[in-house]
């Protein structure tokens, strides 16, 4: 990605923000270094907490979700997002509009936007609350997208795209299915 540059000093807080509001894959790799755990050890934990909250169709190959042998289905990305937005930092995190990442050497800041265009408005829609949301691209498993958006009323609704052939096809699909979903029922 273009937001973290290697022999650059950032703050883990920097780091946190940069992987999950603009999806920096390099800022995931340089937390999972600073946790102290092998990458290896650190991708077993991936998956033993995929276990544990019942992902039975998830299996983690490295830290980022690039490679191809990782693999889940719609039903366990739902679980994770349930179980990621339940924990106040990462909700927090993904509800961030926009960021500017510091970095001590360029002595400037490098201005990142939220990759969840519903949370943006880029898409528009009519939903009273974006809970929070997460975008995933490789190039055998296309555009990704899973969110929790709510209708003000307290009916909260998860939707997982997976495999949208284009980078905004994600995000109407979403839309449209939400949308489907609090007219009929």
């Amino acid at each position: 990605d273009t937001h973290v540059y290697a022999g650059d000093t950032y703050t883990t807080d920097d780091l946190w923000h940069a992987a999950l509001v603009a999806s920096s894959n390099k800022s995931i790799e340089t937390l999972v270094t600073a946790s102290g755990l092998s990458r290896q050890q650190f991708i077993m934990r991936m998956n033993g907490k995929a276990r544990e909250l019942g992902m039975t169709d998830t299996t983690f190959v490295d830290s980022t979700g690039l490679g191809d042998g990782n693999i889940s289905s719609a039903s366990d990305i739902a679980i994770l997002l349930k179980d990621a937005l339940a924990q106040e930092d990462i909700k927090d995190a993904l509800l961030v509009k926009e960021w500017n990442l510091y970095s001590a050497e360029r002595k400037k800041p490098h201005h990142m936007w939220n990759t969840d265009w519903l949370l943006l408005g880029w898409i528009p829609h009519t939903f009273p609350a974006v809970h929070g949301g997460k975008t995933g691209y490789t190039p055998s498993a296309g555009y990704n997208f899973a969110v929790e958006l709510g209708d003000g009323v307290g009916h909260d609704i998860d939707v997982v795209i997976l495999g949208a052939p284009a980078h905004e096809d994600r995000f109407t699909a979403a839309k449209a299915m939400a949308e489907w979903a609090y007219q009929n029922y």
